[in-house]
């Protein structure tokens, strides 16, 4: 964390000013999301008017995450800074060593002007000792700041789990959890929702919880990159909100939730159309013939694609639907929105993919990425390593536990102290690691596990009896 109060400077009202570094795209047919961020950096940065316009509505300017915002607007309030020392306030606040997004600026901490207090967060009210311990072994090879338990943090359990790159590893994970259980007595590793399993892709989540089908061609298109992660794509997004609540309200009996739910969304239930209609009762019959047609698809114990949910709601016109819902039913034909076609496939996968991908979104799984849980905290955590599967460039643990020789672009990097591969993995490994704030279970797939061994002990980041090849 980093600020600057110049001596001559009054204090104003704080207002508080927002920065998501990871924005969407503001549309297909407009500026993308990196164009717009360079092109406001550049008028904050060079036009005297937009200056004065930003420190007379904030002249106290707190970015939190700063490692992870643009490195263009970083520099460019950087200069509105120097230029206004005493109108302009501005503070920096996040630890650089959480730098895990490829468009922050590198070695932000070299690029504090001189002057600025530099703050330093010492105690760790989070984790306990051993996870601490590691957690400042980790960081060692990076910038050396360490931090240290509270007096009553209890000791802690970590273990490192090495396996072949071949190994069945959802059965591997779950025996995984077991010795936890057992080394801990944490009853809590015995239950596959109070504890968290971290890995470095969301397809790998599909892979294990099971949903794969829906989000591998949603994925692979490349045309849904952050609602697909998000889980704002409209049409799962209807699915899951609508149609799932009321198929699990009617199969059990919930009449009465099915009736709200079609009160609140289906076009048969508006006032205009009881206004239209002499006979409403006709109405009540349209409804329940609607309803009773769609649950059929799900009895006798089979599960629908989410295509014959569809294809059932707009045959009794249950829920408006929409042009591109009518497309994606259409047979496919040539030259059609690429969209489309990929919305098709995704959709002809059973409804249960849905509702796993759904929950999955929703942080109401055991499953999390190592980038999406940074700033939260967890009683057991599971960190999985796997460069194999997760098929990345930017991030690499064989290379970090020395199963992996560094390529000519890595020597490269370090020759130019640039960041590199070993040093994003540093980082992102400190951030999971901690998450965890009673126990924690690393998980490595290498095919040279003898190697990941002598890593972790050379490093002082485990010792023999803390590890385990498997």
């Amino acid at each position: 964390m980093f600020y600057k109060l110049p001596s001559s400077a009054k204090i104003p009202d704080v207002k508080r000013f927002s920065y998501n570094p990871n924005g969407e795209s503001v549309g297909h047919d407009s500026l993308n999301h990196n164009e717009v961020i360079k092109m406001g950096s550049q008028f904050i940065a060079t036009e005297d008017t937009l200056q004065e316009i930003l420190i007379s509505k904030y002249p106290i300017l707190l970015i939190d995450e700063s490692q992870d915002t643009k490195k263009e607007l970083v520099d460019s309030f950087f200069q509105v800074c120097a230029k206004h020392k005493a109108k302009f306030i501005l503070g920096m606040f996040g630890d650089t060593m959480q730098k895990i997004y490829m468009d922050g600026k590198d070695r932000l901490e070299n690029s504090i002007p001189e002057g600025w207090e530099r703050p330093k967060k010492i105690m760790n009210h989070r984790s306990a000792s051993r996870i601490v311990n590691l957690a400042n072994a980790i960081r060692s090879t990076i910038d050396g700041q360490k931090q240290r338990a509270r007096s009553d943090a209890e000791e802690g359990i970590v273990r490192l789990f090495i396996t072949s790159s071949a190994t069945a590893k959802e059965e591997f994970e779950r025996n995984i959890a077991k010795t936890m259980f057992e080394d801990t007595g944490d009853a809590g590793w015995q239950d596959e929702s109070t504890y968290k399993s971290l890995i470095l892709e969301h397809h790998m989540a599909a892979s294990r919880f099971g949903f794969i089908n829906l989000y591998e061609p949603l994925n692979k298109s490349g045309e849904f990159d952050t609602p697909l992660r998000d889980g704002s794509i409209p049409e799962l997004s209807f699915l899951a909100n609508v149609v799932s609540p009321l198929v699990k309200a009617s199969l059990s009996g919930n009449d009465f939730e099915v009736l709200k739910i079609i009160r609140c969304h289906s076009p048969l239930f508006e006032r205009k159309t009881f206004a239209a209609e002499c006979d409403q009762i006709s109405i009540l019959l349209k409804v329940e013939k609607a309803v009773e047609s769609l649950i059929e698809l799900w009895k006798n114990g089979k599960t629908p694609s989410c295509l014959d949910a569809l294809e059932s709601i707009k045959e009794h016109c249950l829920f408006k639907l929409g042009n591109h819902v009518n497309e994606i039913l259409m047979e496919c034909i040539d030259g059609e929105d690429t969209k489309v076609s990929t919305l098709r496939k995704a959709l002809a996968s059973p409804f249960d993919e849905l509702e796993k991908y759904s929950a999955y979104v929703s942080g109401n799984t055991r499953f999390a990425t190592h980038q999406g849980v940074k700033g939260l905290e967890f009683p057991r955590v599971m960190v999985i390593m796997d460069d194999i599967e997760a098929r990345g460039n930017n991030f690499s643990y064989d290379k970090l536990f020395g199963a992996k020789p560094k390529t000519d672009t890595d020597i490269k990097n370090e020759r130019e102290n640039k960041d590199t591969t070993i040093m994003r993995t540093t980082r992102l490994f400190y951030v999971a690691c901690t998450r965890a704030q009673k126990s924690l279970a690393i998980v490595a797939y290498s095919n040279n596990t003898k190697a990941v061994k002598l890593t972790a002990i050379k490093n002082k980041w485990f010792t023999e009896d803390e590890i385990r090849i498997c």
